[in-house]
């Protein structure tokens, strides 16, 4: 009995073995995802202003001072696969954000005068200025414990829709590695963070901006790995790191932001 056991078993590990590893000629699947991602800005500045201030010292402490924050999003893709490439599109909530640093503007420097330094306050004023601009020339340093300067969040929500292609390297048994690419065109959702006001070199909030800044559609180009393993012959698991960033500037000013991102996708694919 126990030597029948035995066969039995290693006749069932090699069937699964060889069932595992027959290879996909043409099958369809769906997939669902969260995409937790890690985004921040590139900063350009037009031919234009290029050699002007403030612009160009703006353009250097937005590279230098910019924070890149975490999001989280959702996919849903539908995919057809081949034995050695597979093809996909679908839909995602897409959520990419990062932090610029400014203080508030008193009425003394916008009238021109000289001002004293004080403490950072969102809700007091509806424009700020970057944290390097000289606000009092004559006065003291603000006392250590007041913050003059703080991080504000620009925030942007899409609806996007990937489309790419995913080329197999690797398929052993149960595991798939390959390399993935797609473009995404991009439907802005929402917006919530200052704009940049070129007339008065001031980051002002979105319902102070006197024109439109921010594009309400993009495109966004990812690449990066993908490793899909299979928990049973219809069922994986996958995971797909990729790097990221947008065509066009997110926000079209003389001083332009557009988005760069990291995703590390991860969900579960039902094949059909």
């Amino acid at each position: 009995q126990k030597h029948a056991d035995s066969v039995m078993k290693i006749v069932k590990t090699n069937t699964m073995k060889e069932y595992f590893a027959q290879p996909i000629h043409k099958v369809k699947y769906i997939e669902l995802t969260l995409i937790p991602a890690f985004s921040g800005s590139r900063i350009s500045i037009e031919n234009a202003y290029k050699d002007s201030q403030p612009y160009k010292s703006h353009m250097e402490e937005r590279k230098a001072k910019d924070k890149m924050l975490w999001n989280l999003g959702l996919g849903l893709q539908f995919g057809f696969e081949k034995e050695r490439y597979h093809l996909f599109a679908g839909l995602q909530y897409q959520v990419l954000s990062y932090q610029v640093s400014v203080r508030n503007i008193s009425s003394e420097i916008i009238s021109g005068l000289a001002g004293t330094p004080k403490k950072f306050d969102f809700n007091a004023t509806d424009s700020f200025a970057m944290s390097n601009r000289t606000i009092n020339t004559t006065s003291l340093l603000p006392p250590p414990t007041e913050t003059v300067e703080s991080y504000v969040t620009n925030r942007y929500k899409y609806l996007a829709i990937p489309i790419g292609m995913t080329y197999k390297l690797k398929v052993r048994g149960r595991f798939q590695a390959g390399l993935t690419a797609q473009l995404t065109p991009q439907f802005l959702l929402s917006y919530k963070g200052l704009l940049y006001q070129q007339e008065s070199g001031f980051y002002v909030k979105q319902k102070s901006a006197s024109e439109n800044h921010i594009r309400n559609t993009n495109l966004s180009m990812n690449a990066g790995l993908e490793m899909n393993y299979f928990l049973r012959k219809h069922v994986s698991v996958m995971f797909r790191p990729q790097y990221g960033m947008s065509l066009f500037p997110a926000e079209k000013a003389a001083i332009s932001t557009s988005l760069r991102f990291w995703t590390f996708s991860f969900g579960s694919r039902y094949y059909f």
